[in-house]
């Protein structure tokens, strides 16, 4: 039997939560919980390396079009002949080493089919596609930096947060009131239904961060709106609400929570 999806064990744990029945094939679905992440680097660290491995990339593959393509304002004979010679030392070198392989997947039959056509010019393309990517890369990153990053505090674990939210938005337009959320004294455990649910979704999820915390700043981050029940009036009318609200809402309200210490 098929093990069940990610998506699958957090729908099961919300379906629990929420105390609703088995449904069939034709009843209309509850909402369900987005677990899409607000942003893909977990730690300022992972965030860090990749911005250092691209702006390396960028400055080596400039470096490289540069040497070899010259400054286009710039042009001289000299230069032109140099990129002559060269380009037919490295196409010729490819082509023979070429005439001893044969393909073995897709992906290979398309690279030999490049360097039959010419591996100068065709390298140099994508070269100038693959900088530009980075380049666009590079500007998210940016803006990634001055959302996530750039904060006095120590940065909270936004996903952790995210999914604290999004499950609380579910609750409470289900059960129109706020969960509650606390620990026991023995151990520290989750004592309420949301607080368990919560940390049973991190598990599946592989989020490392204190429950009761998210948990906290989730329920303290619930407005009036949240509160009101979705009553589905026919089959027609499916609850379609996605993470328990409006999305720009939720990343709204997220955008504030970089400013919140993520100590208790």
């Amino acid at each position: 039997m098929k093990d069940p999806s990610i998506e699958e064990q957090v729908a099961s744990v919300v379906d629990r939560l929420l105390g609703r029945p088995v449904q069939n094939a034709l009843a209309p679905a509850g909402a369900t919980l987005d677990v899409s992440r607000p942003n893909i680097h977990d730690h300022k660290s992972e965030y860090l390396r990749e911005k250092g491995a691209v702006d390396r990339a960028l400055e080596g593959i400039s470096g490289l079009l540069e040497a070899v393509l010259g400054d286009r304002s710039k042009k001289t004979p000299e230069h032109e002949a140099m990129f002559s010679r060269l380009r037919t030392v490295v196409d010729h070198g490819a082509r023979r080493r070429l005439a001893v392989r044969r393909p073995d997947s897709t992906s290979e039959l398309i690279r030999m089919n490049a360097i039959q056509d010419g591996l100068t010019i065709n390298a140099l393309q994508v070269l100038l596609d693959y900088r530009q990517e980075l380049t666009q890369r590079l500007a998210e990153l940016k803006v990634q930096e001055r959302q996530f990053w750039a904060v006095k505090h120590r940065p909270a674990n936004y996903f952790a947060r995210a999914v604290a939210l999004r499950l609380a938005r579910l609750y409470a337009a289900e059960e129109g009131e706020r969960p509650s959320y606390g620990t026991s004294r023995d151990g520290g455990h989750p004592s309420t239904e949301y607080c368990r649910a919560l940390e049973e979704i991190y598990g599946i999820l592989e989020i490392k961060a204190s429950v009761k915390s998210a948990a906290k700043w989730a329920v303290n981050n619930l407005t009036d709106d949240d509160l009101k029940t979705n009553v589905s009036s026919s089959i027609g009318d499916l609850l379609t609400v996605v993470g328990g609200g409006n999305r720009e809402n939720a990343y709204l309200t997220l955008e504030g929570a970089f400013r919140i210490s993520d100590a208790e």
